[in-house]
């Protein structure tokens, strides 16, 4: 892979991650305390996880072979955690949307 590909790439997930911060510091607002508040929290959290591993991936590709497939297995961890908490919390806001229909 170039060089040039790979700063594209983190480059644009940068981008992305700090869309995405913006938009949980918003939802941090609206949801203060209570369980809501805490996952809100808690995706925040894996957001400013991953903009700070993409922000050290121009450093961590200089690391050898196993160091860096350890990393990478990592992030690929707490991204399918990160996308669990948001099916759940998905889940349990279409739940509560068709239980109030429901009344």
């Amino acid at each position: 892979m170039t060089m040039t590909l790979f700063y594209a790439v983190i480059g644009a997930a940068i981008l992305v991650m700090t869309v995405a911060l913006v938009v949980v510091w918003r939802l941090r607002r609206l949801t203060r305390g209570g369980s809501i508040g805490r996952v809100v929290n808690l995706l925040g959290a894996f957001v400013v996880l991953f903009l700070a591993g993409y922000l050290a991936a121009p450093i961590l590709q200089t690391l050898k072979g196993d160091v860096a497939l350890l990393l990478m297995a990592v992030v690929f961890l707490f991204g399918a955690i990160f996308v669990v908490l948001v099916l759940r919390i998905i889940h349990g806001l279409v739940e509560q949307v068709v239980k109030d229909l429901r009344l």
